[in-house]
């Protein structure tokens, strides 16, 4: 057997062969990036139409849509762009490829690959030589921007920008009702009502002392007869469904004396207004109130302070100080 080194025109192969591979991969990466693009806006389409239509949905399905949707979308990611990606692509089997496409390469590309990398093959170097000429030459030949179509990719290409533009359209159409429904539907938490401005509420989140009444007023575009019921979210129990009262202009709701912090929201019929906070705050007390007297000089009398009673009685002229805490942080 003859021993020989690499081909002197085995290296004039392989930047064809590069060029070929990265085509291939920019190919790939490209149809896994429109398909992870088309599942990610269809998807998203299909939330926001279910929470549009279906609305007020249960929290249990309000989870479990953005999960699924997350999980389909990574899932259509690594399928078709992560996996294919880290597949190894050597250059033989490149060659190989191209040789099925073009039969007047007769095997020369991979046969040198194969061989101009081995120490001992049983082929003269001559050979090598000869087929690594001829190889090099058919080669120059080969446009990669002709032997890899973008045919694949391009399928995609076309749902992807139909669901661009019917994003486009639905934002620049209706920019409040999508942003809200988007919102809505990727994030369970939302406080976000689906109404979009049609339901008006006051006074929105408001803070009131523990005993005070509040009364809140609601509007519809449709008009005063839509009928408006409250939502009343407390902060440890069920929900509570009470029709609000009509009104000329509207509905109102009268509540008694607050004791505890509430959430509230106005629906009508499957539409939802925003989520409201309503704080109830204890009402301001004075704690260990104490009171300090300074006596006129001419009685020589010390200081005296004491705690606060009913009434202090002291000299015409005496300086009187209230010292106290309350019971809550208060702006000065």
């Amino acid at each position: 057997m003859t021993s020989h080194s690499s081909s002197p025109d085995a290296p004039r192969i392989k930047p064809v062969l590069y060029r070929l591979r990265l085509r291939i991969r920019g190919v790939i990466a490209t149809r896994g990036a429109l398909i992870t693009v088309v599942s990610a806006l269809a998807g998203l389409l299909a939330l926001v139409v279910i929470e549009y239509a279906f609305a007020p949905l249960p929290t249990f399905i309000r989870w479990l849509c953005p999960c699924v949707w997350l999980a389909t979308v990574l899932t259509v990611a690594v399928i078709w762009w992560y996996l294919p990606l880290r597949k190894p692509l050597a250059l033989v089997r490149i060659a190989r490829w191209l040789e099925i496409r073009h039969p007047e390469l007769d095997e020369r590309v991979s046969t040198v690959l194969e061989f101009s990398t081995r120490g001992d093959t049983g082929m003269s170097a001559r050979l090598i030589n000869v087929l690594a000429k001829e190889a090099a030459g058919c080669l120059e030949r080969i446009d990669p921007q002709v032997e890899v179509s973008t045919r694949r990719a391009r399928h995609w290409m076309w749902p992807a920008l139909a669901l661009v533009c019917v994003w486009a359209v639905m934002f620049v159409g209706w920019p409040g009702t999508t942003v809200r429904n988007v919102v809505r539907a990727l994030v369970p938490t939302s406080h976000l009502g689906n109404a979009a401005g049609r339901i008006a509420v006051k006074p929105g989140s408001v803070e009131i002392f523990e005993g005070d009444t509040l009364q809140i007023s609601a509007r519809h575009s449709a008009g005063p007869r839509q009928a408006l019921e409250l939502v009343i979210y407390p902060t440890d129990g069920p929900s509570l469904v009470m029709l609000m009262e009509p009104r000329d202009k509207g509905s109102i709701y009268q509540s008694g004396r607050a004791g505890r912090s509430f959430e509230y929201e106005v629906r009508s019929g499957r539409e939802s207004s925003d989520r409201y906070r309503v704080t109830v705050l204890p009402q301001p007390r004075l704690i260990e109130p104490r009171v300090r007297l300074e006596y006129p000089a001419y009685t020589g009398w010390p200081l005296r302070e004491q705690a606060l009673g009913d009434r202090i009685a002291a000299l015409a002229g005496t300086k009187v100080e209230l010292r106290a805490k309350l019971n809550m942080p208060v702006d000065a």
